[in-house]
């Protein structure tokens, strides 16, 4: 795949800087606010900012400048906060939720002063809270902001530079640089959110389960045959593993209903069902994100999650807390496993769910259930989750915050690993993460009421070191399933040649364009022989424009119900997951309508005179008012019409045509004369 979707967004970003650069401003600002920048990564975004600009899609300078800018005035409103609060600062609404941050912020500043801002500023859970307290302490106007002018400064080098420095010494082309990053940066970001939210999840689950487990176990006396689950898990006298069977078949059989609402009743094709809409768009920008050392990375995660890894480690942990003496512990595994593995066969045969890498590249089946998919994280996440809150559950706070936080990003990662590769859909990665959350706090809730031993966490760390050596041994390896997914051509791979292409050679190119759910959609009724010079002007001596760029402001016109069909916004048409190369569009004489023609590089060139061949759809808009509130600009499908309109046009303007099918129904050929371009193509899409 291409990187067209990545292009399309650094055009947007160079097209755009004022809004780019205002963004920056924002997000500097609000991580300087007293506590909602508790809530936001600023790190994660002063990064990918810094390496826009070191790949020089935003000027450096003006990065810097607005992410100081944002932070001064954060700063100082939070500072100004603390001072109109002082000596009372508890009674800030909401203050009463996150006291500890509050607390530690007062003796942070106490401890050290002045220089306690500096210091703060550069400590992720500190910076949006010390010029707050700084203020409540009564600590000088003046001082405080000579003290964050030192400490902006350093922020600012400490956490933009280093994306600035590595947008520009990457020595991979540039794009490859850009994919990179922008894997990296949502990764980080979705592990960090995920980790984030499964903590909160988890101390609050906890509390609310101290608060009403008295509540719980009275019920559940009083109904025997409804409340027997409760009390099995709750009560260390009674035998867990019936209260444990139910609550797995319950987990499954939700699962089950979670896959059946989004797949069930889709038409498809022999690879299986159509996959949604989200999922499809997903993929392809998933697909189109993948380089080499993501890849490389990606494979050895998604080996962690498969059965070959993750088996042998769950039979080493049984093995340790056995040989330990561990007799109570290593019976919950023991039991914990075997129903998450019976749950995780049930689902994987009894849903027919067709993998990405199988349905849109045409991967075989055999050899791809040993790379695990989507229902089958349900079993690694079981593993790797249980090993994580055994060691966890005895250890230190300071500890535990940790190795939960470790735990869930691991699983959090064989998830997205997964997904990039093409092994699961991002609905089912989903409904199994949120089934195997569920389903290992169920497991964690009986584990803590049979108070077994506690588990060192030395020699479980142990094991799962000697599961990654092994999974980084077996996932470049040819014997692998995984070594055939992901990036396998270079980036600039050179553009095949297509032999006799207006004779026969145009039949080998695609007749339809391809939806993301991979349905065949609109008909590719044009096909050009052109650089891609030549193909803008002469479409422009043709009469045709260059459609603008979509923006905000022009999107925004489809809210003013009198905007002419010429001021709409062209909304791009997917074609293999890729948008147009370029669009055009030429007035019709018809009220309300116009003419649309996309094309999209083949990857192919001539064999004669070596120009790219282009994939061209022509049809007509027209104006479409939705209930009043929104007017867009409509295809009419009308290809078939659409098509003689074009020849015409081009025959009156001298351009020799030809249709290879005398009935005028397949596609319209011609050349655009113009120097040939051999490297206009080279980092072109090859279409299938």
């Amino acid at each position: 795949m291409s990187h067209g979707l990545m292009a399309d967004f650094l055009a947007w970003v160079a097209a755009h800087p004022v809004t780019a650069i205002s963004v920056v401003f924002a997000v500097a600002l609000a991580e300087s606010l007293f506590l909602i920048g508790l809530l936001v990564p600023g790190a994660i975004f002063m990064f990918a900012f810094g390496a826009l600009a070191g790949a020089h899609s935003l000027s450096a300078p003006a990065v810097f400048a607005a992410g100081i800018l944002g932070t001064l005035l954060g700063d100082a409103a939070s500072y100004a906060l603390g001072r109109r609060y002082q000596g009372r600062l508890g009674a800030l609404p909401g203050l009463s939720r996150v006291p500890g941050g509050v607390a530690r912020g007062e003796a942070f500043f106490a401890r050290h002063g002045g220089k306690g801002i500096i210091l703060g500023r550069l400590i992720g859970a500190l910076r949006p809270v010390m010029p707050t307290i700084a203020g409540a302490a009564g600590l000088s106007a003046w001082r405080f902001v000579v003290m964050d002018m030192i400490a902006t400064l350093l922020w600012a080098a400490l956490y933009i530079a280093p994306g600035l420095f590595f947008g520009a010494s990457m020595d991979i082309a540039a794009q490859l640089a850009t994919r990179l990053l922008i894997v990296v940066l949502v990764a980080a970001f979705l592990v960090w959110a995920i980790t984030s939210a499964a903590r909160f999840l988890i101390v609050s689950g906890r509390a609310i389960g101290r608060r009403y487990a008295d509540r719980l176990m009275a019920w559940s006396a009083a109904h025997r045959r409804l409340g027997l689950l409760g009390p099995a898990l709750a009560d260390p006298r009674q035998p867990e593993l019936p209260a444990l069977g139910v609550a797995a078949g319950l987990v499954g059989l939700a699962s089950g209903l979670g896959y059946g609402l989004v797949w069930y009743g889709r038409a498809g094709t022999a690879e299986g069902p159509y996959p949604a809409r989200l999922d499809a768009l997903i993929y392809w920008l998933l697909h189109d994100l993948q380089n080499a050392p993501v890849d490389t990375a990606a494979r050895v995660l998604a080996q962690l999650g498969a059965p070959i890894i993750y088996l042998p480690f769950a039979l080493g942990v049984a093995g340790l807390l056995l040989w330990r003496g561990n007799w109570r512990a290593g019976a919950h595994w023991i039991a914990a496993i075997s129903l998450s593995a019976v749950v995780t066969l049930v689902l994987v045969n009894a849903l027919d769910v067709p993998r990405p890498a199988v349905f849109y590249d045409g991967l075989a089946k055999d050899g791809l259930w040993r790379t695990g998919g989507g229902p089958e994280l349900f079993l690694a996440a079981a593993v790797y989750g249980l090993t994580g809150a055994m060691a966890a559950i005895r250890a230190s706070e300071g500890r535990r915050a940790w190795l939960y936080s470790a735990t869930i990003a691991l699983v959090v990662l064989i998830a997205l690993s997964r997904l990039y590769l093409g092994l699961a859909w991002a609905s089912d990665l989903l409904i199994t993460l949120v089934a195997a959350f569920v389903w290992l706090n169920l497991l964690l809730l009986g584990y803590r009421r049979q108070r077994p031993r506690p588990v060192a966490p030395a020699p479980l760390t142990a094991l799962f070191l000697a599961g990654l050596g092994l999974a980084a041994l077996l996932a470049p390896s040819s014997a692998s399933p995984l070594s055939g997914l992901g990036r396998m051509l270079p980036d600039a791979a050179a553009p095949a040649v297509l032999a006799d292409w207006a004779g026969h050679g145009y039949a080998r190119l695609p007749a339809r364009i391809d939806t993301l759910q991979g349905r065949p959609g609109p008909p590719i009724n044009v096909q050009v022989q052109a650089g891609r010079s030549a193909l803008v002007a002469g479409m422009v001596r043709a009469g045709w424009q260059v459609a603008p760029p979509l923006s905000v402001t022009r999107a925004l016109h489809m809210l003013i119900p009198e905007t002419p069909v010429a001021a709409l916004a062209v909304w791009p048409t997917l074609h293999d997951g890729h948008v147009p190369a370029v669009v055009f569009v030429h007035d019709s004489q018809a009220p309300g309508q116009r003419w649309v023609l996309r094309f999209w590089a083949s990857g192919y060139i001539s064999a004669d005179q070596r120009l790219p061949i282009w994939l061209g759809t022509i049809d007509r808009q027209s104006r479409h008012e939705d209930l009043r509130l929104m007017v867009t600009a409509r295809d009419q499908a009308g290809y078939d019409r659409a098509g003689l309109y074009l020849a015409t046009q081009l025959a009156a303007q001298g351009i020799a045509i030809h249709w290879p099918d005398a009935s005028g129904r397949g596609p319209l050929l011609f050349t655009l004369d113009g120097p040939a371009e051999p490297g206009t193509n080279a980092d072109a899409p090859m279409l299938k």
